[in-house]
């Protein structure tokens, strides 16, 4: 899921990257994607997208807009090649009125635990993992609006091989 900004590495070249999102004017702008397509996951969860075609699968901030996200894991977990890797990522961060409410209404360990059981959903991923590194703000200042840092947490899971290695 992307925009006009993608967050790889510029370092870094990659012999195919697709991107998705709801805006095609803003997908059109990130000279990273080397191709797109715009879908609205919670109307067609179906990608238009071959059986395992990718590596990995990226979604950065924008799992909370998910209303089914098993669905579209399954989808995931559909385009992966074996060892595939999806990583979800994601902060505090969000469009509240957008996020679906078992995302608003958790903390944010909870919505690590939410997005580990969207893995957990479908049969066949496995070492899912996840990074959590909470905000270095102190709390009173938190209180008062002042943010230093944003926490960052991500979920990794990876598909089995095909020989359940």
């Amino acid at each position: 899921m992307s925009s006009w900004v993608s967050h790889l590495p510029e370092e870094m070249e990659f012999e195919h990257i697709e991107g998705h999102g709801m805006n095609g004017e803003e997908l059109a702008k990130n000279p990273r994607l080397h191709s797109y397509f715009v879908q609205d996951l919670n109307a067609q969860p179906k990608l238009p997208l071959g059986d395992s075609s990718f590596d990995a699968v990226l979604i950065t901030v924008s799992v909370q807009y998910l209303q089914y996200p098993e669905a579209i894991f399954a989808e995931l977990y559909r385009i992966l090649k074996p060892n595939g890797l999806v990583v979800v990522s994601f902060s505090n961060r969000m469009f509240y009125q957008k996020a679906i409410a078992a995302w608003r209404d958790n903390s944010d360990l909870g919505r690590v635990a939410l997005v580990k059981s969207y893995f957990k959903s479908v049969a066949g991923f496995r070492e899912v993992q996840a990074i959590v590194r909470p905000a270095t703000t102190p709390s009173f200042l938190q209180m008062l609006g002042i943010m230093v840092a944003d926490p960052f947490y991500a979920v990794i899971g990876k598909k089995e091989s095909s020989l359940g290695l």
